[in-house]
């Protein structure tokens, strides 16, 4: 690992944290990650890891392989998150364009990516924090039970539901 010392090493961690968003000072990652490489976001969103972002783009001059910037089992990513339509259903029908939809009710919960490979089941929050240890045992019987394919990223909702009242609990 690279050992840095002095104001270098203290500029090095403030960029970190500043991605990371440990610190709230209104900069978000591709306010800071788009100066360093054109390329950097695109990898930031496939993978969510500081440290491989930051190594595969210490060559500045080098152009990132498409394969690099692909979504993997098992590893963090940043969803995609659908565009607000100010809440006003007449919006949806124009911006789908003709295609074929389905509108469902918001249900307060936590959005998860699950990821399934086999016997293998990890969950991610969509700020790419792995739920895999809180999640997991509960879940992860159920996926294996009702999915049926083999390599699948699932994108959801987990929320809580109350059998005796038969309704969704606030999260």
């Amino acid at each position: 690992m690279l050992q840095l010392s002095g104001n270098e090493g203290n500029e090095q961690k403030w960029l970190a944290r500043t991605i990371l968003q440990d610190m709230k000072i209104g900069l978000r990652e591709e306010q800071i990650l788009g100066f360093y490489h054109e390329q950097a976001m695109e990898l930031w969103d496939a993978t969510c890891d500081l440290r491989y972002v930051c190594g595969a783009l210490c060559d500045t001059g080098r152009h990132i392989d498409r394969e690099a910037t692909h979504i993997r089992l098992h590893r963090s990513f940043t969803p995609m998150l659908a565009a607000q339509l100010h809440h006003q259903l007449h919006n949806v029908e124009p911006a789908m364009r003709g295609h074929p939809f389905a509108v469902e009710i918001k249900i307060d919960g936590e959005r998860m990516l699950c990821h399934k490979d086999g016997d293998r089941v990890t969950w991610f929050t969509r700020s790419a924090t792995n739920y895999t240890g809180k999640y997991g045992p509960i879940l992860t019987p159920r996926v294996l039970r009702h999915v049926k394919v083999d390599k699948r990223i699932l994108d959801g909702e987990v929320v809580g539901w109350d059998s005796t009242h038969e309704t969704f609990l606030h999260f």
